[in-house]
């Protein structure tokens, strides 16, 4: 390459950026720039631009004096300098964003006129300044912006009152113009409404260019009236477009006008050598050029002058072709075209010894003495445009260049490429490879990070650095939704909406910038949940608050259960220190015990953030104007978040940045009105998404990002995951008014398609071509191909499915398909069998799940061998030891020898008033109340508490209640009037053959004592405010699941030598054990003594509530010796419905953590459960006697 020191317009061509990094070096150190003149690197993304850095840095040994930017940021410089900065502003007030908010400023008065019928139609009865009006606004000015750039010539027309629609900007004919469908007249209207309302902007606002397509043509004319020895200070020197793959035809004008007074150096990624713009199928065949770049390939035919073909020739090119590249190929095609209409290659051929730089990935992997891969061959056809071949060719059985993958979801297929990734990385350690593959070499991009960054997270971060399967990654283009500041920000810019429960209050708070701001940490949040819980806390600040929510503030019980109801309790008793039943009630206010002496400090917190709570509603209820805004919502930032370290400080400032910009572009529209809170929060949300994605390249390690435009930096290994059908390529339904998309045109014949226009779908066939080509030694696309639920297929995204039908056309492995769908899938879960079974073809690194495949005798042999290292049954045992084992026996071994609390969800915070009690909150505050020693007092302080409904309801609901209690005193008082005398509290000590019991009885608040008038004989009595008998009206039982602390009570009361009788009271009867001898009642101790040692040894088969269903079915049939098999049946299976539950009715092994923990079906128990339920539970419904039941109450208590 010879030293070029005339300015032009120059494209150089190659199938590799490495190719172009090449020609830039060897450009930058033949043709030196001035000491002081930077050079000018154009890219379209950020990934671009630090990958270039650090080559450049690599290959000219330092990257300085090098400004590597954006392309349409540098040219609206350049614009500046050409025309000067009064005459163009740094940002137009008819860019996109100051759009927006003119057009909402002109929307009351544009829906009045009659062109704008359409639009008042839509908006309907909604205000011209609310969020409908405010999308609106969004969509006009993104089309606006559309014409702005691919179609400024309708803008001029539109301007000069020509409604009318150009199918060439370069044509003015009457062929090339369309009339403008009629439905649609309202869209010049609008232009040229925008442009007369710009015109009466303030002089030092009003720029003398209304729109960027004004400020093109003034440069291009600005240009072109320039000597080349005239270059305007500001413009650079040279000018260096780098690996661009799409830029609008204004774009491309301007840069080769720049041409006349600079250097500009366009280098071009193109897959193929040749010329292919004719194989791509095109709305309008493109226009012959007089000049074309790449040879056409022999053999192929020519399109006319008129860019046409023959059908022969179509179907030539057809089938003489390259599938792929005519397939996904066209938004490169058009670019390139686009370049060629502006490149004389004569104009500076003489000046470069290679004028593109084609590199044959199968020349080089022969010049390495090695043999080309699969990967290599799929590269090389599309350089020389090869058709499919006749019959298909053997690929190497060690050829793994390209890896197919299916999956059940996104966490397998982000589980499986670790494996992989693994596995690779070890293959170079072990060949001792020269050029070892560093996890930097990696690339993984995906259609949505939004839906894979968890899984990526959850798969690569759950390794320590110094674990074998760590791999250092990093995530570009995070969306803020993962930061907790923002979803906070997000949740407080909806409290107009909301009704502020305890939930999004504990939601709130989990974020540590908001607890540091109210000087509280998570101790201290968590203590004041448990007040808050305590004090009757739901929802919504008062009465006030409440009334938009159609709570009148008149009605009795308003303010029950809101949070100024709570405060108000907790602080009565902070304040008198009462609680439980001595606390009195203070003005209709019932003291709740909580807050102590030394956490004021505590309460403090909470009260501040309701004091802000209510600053910000009023403030935020109301509309304001954008300056007023701003001001409310940076005192809403400074309200309730603190920063706790400089990454929380940088990301309140970036949160805060957008307002600013926000208040510049309502200035430069002039939009002064006030504005409601919906407008300004989907606004904001929208800047704070943008400017959140960094698109942060290079962080170290393997490389996440999103499948963007411009991101085909090459990689040794690139990993394309997601590839599902409908979501890559991604769709956009255009809008029916976007008159580029031509869908309201009458004549269907017509188009207005141009060449360069944009298209997701378009975009996305060629990214996944450039993503193809800048793999340089594996390509791994993975998708998922089943359904989780179903195992129903998933068809892969159609460019896949088009790669493996051509794969498989052209290539085959070992007399089969190279790439057999059926054999690509991945195992539903990351333990499954295959993975550990010897001579699958599944592999794994994930050996945390190798113990899943341990045979059965060692892992009895390993678990038996732990627990004989564990401590040792207790010599003496007590009455809860035994309540347990009758409670659910399998309890002893999980929590007596095991030591192990299984973890139970939490129920979420209660969020609604107590409109209806459920039968849990039925039972239990019936049993307070008739255990109470005043009912009527005890039922208000339940009222007061705010555990009952308010007005009506609340009433209905203490009646209920009342009634209740009051049965159950009614049928207490019958039974205990032989018995007037309490009974204090006793305790015994029993030894049996290895164990010691010891018994303590009489102080249970749930059991009540009493002795007879001799003190001879002792009653113990248990209410119940539910049914304690069940089963049909002549054959009823009593429920033994429900007897079991009774029964339990019952045997030490007998065996310590006091005739003792129990009985249980229902709403539906009463169940009495008579008094046992003391020998009978020790017998049966020692039992359950020797049972709770059989449970420590292993879990007993037996759930409680299946094995009383058991016991029960059989004593309520006929006991005719001709049908036990089928009593046994019939009894085995109404346990299994207890144990599984059913539609209606939850099942106990849902309910028991420790039953899930030992058990995975009733199968497990099925067999032995008849002899553990005759045994743990048979002396209880063997003793069990019902002394009354009444149908009536038993029918009422099963209905509700």
């Amino acid at each position: 390459m010879s030293q070029i020191k005339t300015n032009g317009f120059m494209v150089l061509h190659s199938n590799q950026l490495e190719g172009l990094r090449e020609l830039v070096v060897e450009f930058i150190r033949n043709n030196p720039l001035p000491v002081l003149e930077p050079e000018v690197l154009l890219v379209q993304s950020n990934g671009m631009k630090h990958w270039l850095e650090i080559a450049l840095a690599k290959e000219l040994g330092i990257c300085a004096a090098t400004q590597v930017e954006l392309p349409s940021r540098k040219l609206w410089q350049i614009y500046r300098a050409v025309l000067g900065p009064n005459m163009v502003p740094a940002h137009m007030p008819l860019d996109k964003s100051p759009l927006v908010w003119r057009i909402m400023r002109r929307l009351p008065e544009l829906i009045d006129k009659p062109h704008f019928l359409s639009l008042k139609k839509y908006l309907g009865e909604h205000s011209t300044n609310d969020r409908r009006a405010y999308q609106l606004a969004c969509q006009l000015a993104d089309v606006l912006d559309g014409y702005q750039n691919y179609r400024s010539d309708w803008l001029k027309d539109w301007a000069a009152n020509q409604d009318q629609l150009r199918t060439h900007s370069s044509e003015q004919s009457v062929n090339s113009c369309l009339p403008l469908p009629e439905s649609q007249n309202w869209q010049p209207a609008l232009w040229r409404d925008v442009l007369q309302d710009l015109s009466h902007d303030h002089d030092s606002l009003s720029p003398a260019y209304r729109s960027r397509s004004e400020v093109h043509e003034a440069f291009l004319q600005a240009i072109d009236k320039l000597k080349p020895d005239q270059r305007p200070a500001g413009v650079p020197q040279r000018l260096m477009v780098f690996g661009v793959t799409s830029l609008p035809m204004q774009t491309v004008e301007a840069l080769h006008a720049l041409g006349k007074i600079c250097q500009v150096l366009m280098l071009v990624q193109n897959p193929c050598q040749y010329h292919w713009g004719h194989i791509v199928e095109s709305k309008r065949p493109l226009t012959k050029l007089l000049r074309q770049r790449q040879p056409h390939k022999v053999g192929l035919p020519v399109p006319s002058n008129l860019g046409g073909l023959s059908e022969s020739d179509q179907y030539t090119l057809h089938t003489v072709t390259h599938p792929l590249l005519a397939s996904w190929g066209k938004h490169g095609r058009d670019y390139l075209h686009l370049l060629d209409t502006f490149d004389d290659v004569s104009q500076y051929a003489s000046h470069f010894t290679r004028l593109d730089v084609f590199v044959d990935p199968i020349a080089s992997a022969n010049e390495a003495n090695r043999a080309p891969t699969l990967l290599e061959h799929l590269q090389w056809s599309f350089l020389h445009l090869e058709p499919i071949p006749d019959k298909p060719r053997e690929v190497p059985s060690n050829d793994r260049s390209i890896v197919m993958v299916q999956n059940f979801s996104a966490q397998r297929e982000v589980e499986v490429l670790h494996d992989h990734l693994l596995s690779w990385l070890d293959e170079q350690v072990e060949n001792r490879s020269d050029k070892k593959l560093q996890p930097s070499d990696i690339m993984v991009m995906v259609p949505d990070m939004e839906i894979f960054a968890p899984h990526i997270h959850a798969v690569f971060g759950r390794f320590e650095s110094h674990d074998p399967r760590y791999l250092p990654y990093s995530v570009a283009d995070t969306t803020p939704q993962t930061e907790p500041i923002v979803q906070a920000l997000e949740m407080l810019l909806q409290l107009p909406q909301l009704r502020i429960t305890r939930v999004e209050w504990q939601c709130l708070f989990e974020v540590d910038a908001v607890r540091k701001r109210f000087g509280l940490d998570a101790s201290d949040v968590a203590q004041i949940d448990t007040w808050l819980d305590s004090a009757g806390v739901r929802w919504g600040l008062d009465t006030q608050h409440r009334k938009a929510w159609g709570f009148e503030s008149e009605v009795d019980g308003a303010n029950q259960n809101s949070w100024l109801f709570g405060l108000e309790r907790l602080l009565l008793g902070y304040a008198t220190g009462g609680s439980g039943d001595k606390a009195l009630p203070w003005q209709n206010t019932l003291p709740q015990a909580g807050v102590g002496g030394l956490d004021a400090h505590v309460i403090e917190g909470l009260l501040k953030w309701l004091h802000h709570t209510q600053l910000a509603l009023l403030q935020m209820r109301q509309d304001h104007t954008p300056t007023q805004w701003v001001r409310v919502l940076q005192q809403l930032i400074g309200l309730f978040f603190q920063a706790c370290n400089d990454h929380e400080e940088r990301l309140l400032e970036r949160i805060m940045a957008p307002l600013e910009t926000w208040l510049n572009e309502c200035q430069l529209a002039r939009l002064d009105s006030p504005l409601p809170l919906a407008v300004v929060h989907d606004y904001w949300v929208a800047q704070l998404q943008q400017s959140a994605q960094q698109r942060r390249f290079f962080g170290g390690g393997i490389q996440f990002a999103t499948l963007m435009p411009m991101r085909s930096i090459p990689f040794k290994i690139v990993c394309l995951l997601g590839m599902n059908d409908g979501d890559y390529p991604r769709s956009h339904t255009p809008r029916d008014f976007d008159l580029m998309s031509g869908i309201n045109l009458q004549d269907t014949s017509k188009s207005l398609w141009r060449a360069g226009d944009r298209s997701r779908r378009e975009d996305d066939r060629y990214l996944f071509l450039e993503a193809l080509l800048s793999a340089r030694e594996k390509l791994y696309i993975s998708w998922q191909g089943r359904r989780t639920t179903d195992h129903e297929k998933k068809p892969p995204s159609v460019l896949v499915a088009q790669l493996i039908d051509y794969l498989n056309a052209t290539w085959k492995r070992d007399k089969a398909l190279a790439f057999d769908k059926d054999t690509l899938l991945q195992p539903l879960q990351a333990f499954s069998l295959q993975y550990f079974t010897q001579g699958s073809d599944k592999t794994t690194y994930a050996n945390d799940w190798q113990k899943a495949v341990i045979p059965d005798d060692e892992i009895k042999s390993s678990t038996n061998s732990a627990l004989r290292g564990n401590h040792s049954i207790p010599r003496v045992l007590t009455l809860q030891h035994l309540d347990r084992l009758l409670k659910q026996p399998v309890d002893i071994f999980i929590r007596d020898r095991l030591q192990t609390q299984l973890d139970i969800p939490q129920k979420a915070s209660v969020q609604e008033e107590p409109f209806a009690l459920n039968h849990l909150d039925t039972y239990r505050l019936t049993q307070t109340i008739a255990y109470a020693s005043d009912p009527i007092q005890t039922l208000k302080h339940l009222r007061l508490s705010g555990e009952l409904a308010i007005a009506g309801f609340g009433e209905l609901q203490e009646r209920n209640l009342l009634d209740k209690s009051q049965e159950l005193q009614t049928r207490f008082s019958e039974v205990t009037t032989e018995w007037p005398t309490p009974l204090g509290a006793h305790a015994k000590q029993w030894s049996f053959e290895h164990h010691d019991l010891h018994a303590e009885w009489g102080h249970n608040p749930q059991s009540i004592w009493r002795t007879n008038r001799n003190r001879t004989e002792w009653l113990q009595i248990e209410l119940r405010p539910g049914s304690v008998v069940e089963g049909k009206e002549t054959q009823k039982i009593a429920r033994t699941e429900t007897l079991t602390s009774l029964w339990l009570n019952h045997l030490v009361a007998c065996a310590s030598g006091t005739p003792t009788t129990s009985k249980q009271i229902g709403l539906n009867g009463v169940i009495e054990f008579s008094a046992l001898a003391p020998k009978e009642a020790e017998q049966y101790l020692s039992e359950l003594v020797s049972l709770y040692a059989l449970a420590w040894q292993q879990p007993l088969p037996v759930a409680r509530k299946s094995a009383c269903k058991y016991i029960s079915l059989l004593a309520t049939q006929d006991l005719s010796d001709d049908n036990i098999e089928q009593r046994n049946t019939a009894a085995l299976h109404a346990a299994m419905q207890v144990f599984e539950g059913s539609h209606q009715r939850t099942g106990e092994f849902s309910e028991s953590a420790s039953l899930q923990r030992v058990f995975n079906e009733f199968s497990d128990i099925a067999d032995a459960l008849p002899h553990w339920a005759d045994r743990i539970y048979g002396p209880i419904a063997k003793h069990a006697q019902i002394l009354a039941a009444d149908s009536n109450l038993m029918h009422k208590e099963l209905e509700s």
